[in-house]
Order: C-alpha cells, then sequence, then structure tokens
C-alpha cells in the first residue's frame, strides 16, 4: 500500500526443486481452469496376505510406489478436486478456493476414495494428508484485497471515531474556556428580554391611562363646556408649575407693570418714562407720572412736566 492509501502489487516467481526423498512431483490439479499444484503425503503397507503376490507380480516397495501408488493418488486427487464435493449435506462443483475454504472435505473424499482403490490392489492406506496447495496468486488477489479494504475501513470508522471525539474534546475546552463570555452572554439575553417585556408593559400601562385620561377630559368638557374646560386645564397646570418651582411666586412682582405711561400723543411719553427714576419699590416716595402739559412762552420742544417739579425749556436753535 502506497502513502495515498492505494493498492499495490508485483508478481515474483521462484523454482521449486522436487526433494529428492519424494515419490514424484505434486499433483497437478485442474480446477475452473486454473492449474492448482497440490502436495500431499501418503503412509502405505502391504497387508502379509498379499505381499507374495504382490512381490511376484509387482516387485519391491519402489515399484510399487512408482507403478501402484503414485498413478493411483494422482488419479484420485485429479477426479476428487476437479469434479464435485459434498458440503453440508449439498453437492456441488468444486471450485478453486475449495482447497483453501473445504480442506477438510476434500482430503476426506481423497483419503475414502485412495483407500478403496488400495485395497483392490493388495495395499493399505493407513494415512493421507494434504500439504501446501498452491493457489493461483490471480485468485488471491481480489481476496486479500477485499480483506485488506475490510480492514482499511474498520480503520478508518476507528479513525473517524477518535477524530469525533477529539472534535468534543476541543469543542468542550474551548467552551470551558469562553464560559464567562458565554454566561455573560446569556445573562444579557435574560436582561433584554425582560427589558422588553417591561416596556410592553409600560407602553400598554400608558396607553390605557391616555385612553382614560381623554375619555375623562370628554366627559369635563361635555360638562363645563369647550371653554371652560380648557381654562380649567390650563389654570391646573399653572397651579402645577407653581407647586414645582415655588420661586416662581416670588418673581410675580417683576412680572406685572408698576408704571403706567398716559400722553396726549406727542411722543415724549417713552422718554418721560426713561427718566423716570426705578419702581415704586425702589423709590416709594416717587411721584406718579402724569399727562404732560406744554409750558407757554418761547418756542422749541418742551419736556413733559411731572408732579413735584417745575418745567424746563430746552432752548431751540433759534434761542440765544
Amino acid at each position: 500500500m502506497d502513502v495515498r492509501g492505494e493498492i499495490q502489487q508485483s508478481a515474483t516467481s521462484r523454482p521449486v526443486a522436487v526433494p529428492p526423498e519424494a515419490a514424484d512431483r505434486a499433483v497437478l490439479a485442474r480446477v475452473e481452469g486454473w492449474d492448482v499444484p497440490q502436495e500431499l503425503r501418503v503412509l502405505v503397507q502391504v497387508t502379509p496376505t498379499s505381499a507374495p503376490f504382490i512381490v511376484a507380480s509387482i516387485g519391491s516397495m519402489a515399484e510399487v510406489e512408482d507403478r501402484v501408488v503414485t498413478p493411483m493418488i494422482r488419479s484420485v486427487v485429479r477426479n476428487v478436486v476437479g469434479s464435485e464435493i459434498v458440503v453440508g449435506g449439498a453437492r456441488r462443483p468444486t471450485r478453486v478456493l475449495d482447497l483453501v475454504d473445504q480442506r477438510d472435505a476434500i482430503e476426506s473424499t481423497v483419503e475414502r476414495m485412495v483407500c478403496e482403490e488400495a485395497t483392490k490392489a493388495g495395499l493399505e492406506v493407513n494415512q493421507l494428508r494434504f500439504g501446501e496447495s498452491v493457489i493461483p496468486p490471480e485468485l488471491l488477489v481480489a481476496r486479500r484485497r477485499e480483506q485488506l479494504a475490510q480492514q482499511l475501513r474498520q480503520a478508518y470508522q476507528q479513525e473517524t471515531v477518535a477524530q469525533e471525539e477529539r472534535v468534543k474534546t476541543e469543542q468542550a475546552r474551548a467552551t470551558a474556556d469562553q464560559q464567562r463570555d458565554l454566561v455573560r452572554a446569556q445573562i444579557a439575553v435574560q436582561v433584554s428580554e425582560r427589558t422588553m417585556a417591561e416596556r410592553q408593559n409600560l407602553g400598554e400601562a400608558e396607553r390605557r391611562y391616555l385612553e382614560a385620561l381623554a375619555r375623562g377630559q370628554e366627559a369635563q368638557a361635555n360638562v363645563l363646556g369647550p371653554g371652560n374646560a380648557l381654562l380649567l386645564q390650563a389654570l391646573q397646570q399653572v397651579l402645577a408649575t407653581l407647586r414645582e418651582k415655588p420661586e416662581l411666586v416670588g418673581m410675580a412682582g417683576r412680572l406685572v407693570p408698576h408704571t403706567v405711561v398716559a400722553g396726549g400723543g406727542t411722543g415724549l411719553e417713552g422718554v418721560a418714562a426713561m427718566l423716570r427714576p426705578g419702581t415704586s419699590a425702589e423709590a416709594p416716595a416717587a411721584a406718579a407720572v402724569t399727562r404732560p402739559r406744554p409750558v407757554r412762552g418761547g418756542a422749541g420742544p418742551w419736556l413733559p412736566r411731572c408732579r413735584g417739579s417745575a418745567a424746563r425749556r430746552w432752548p431751540g436753535p433759534s434761542s440765544r
């Protein structure tokens, strides 16, 4: 497997020599079009009753192995492996991978049939065991890739779970670090919700109050009349203002005029009011301004005559 997680494969081969103690090469069985070399070991002996006949007809044990045992085993193995087997009480064609998955069933069938054939020849097979089955690597690649993919899937699932746990841990740590801000934000949200409810209640109360006040004023206007009701409201506002600011009562004297100027329309009344001494509060003995009377004799502009004072003539341009 490379760094990207892809499965890489390469073919290798090596020659396998036949051991000198072996009776012959491995049995080459053909299954589903594939050549499968099969190793096996057989323990064979000659029965005492058949020994004279075998020695007379075949010869020594080496000749028995080469001329009887080896051809018999090759034939039985090829027939069983290349035909059908019984698995779970059902008969079906043999597959290549059955030499791995159903090895016991194939081995038992071959042993039973070899024993039957050996009995015909006067031999006794005590034991037959399969050796290594050389499965073509092309058939094992898919299974190995499947097994590897299954293992990778489990590994990826475990890594995903680990990453999710890591995310939860980091999230919990970050939440703990920001706990103060979160609590502050939650409190702010609660305060804003309560403030909004309070303002809604205050607005509703103000609306009801204004509606009731409007109904009362309307009833009052119906009883007193619109003008009297307006005058009463103005008086109430003035009284309320004076109640809140009593200092305005002391300023009432300043707001009411103390000097009344009246004249005959000569235009000097305002000047006389300006030349008059202070108000009655400042100069109680001051005389009130009377209507000016002109002084006879002479020409030119005249000053108004005030009570308690003599009128003076202001010389005109022609006087000397």
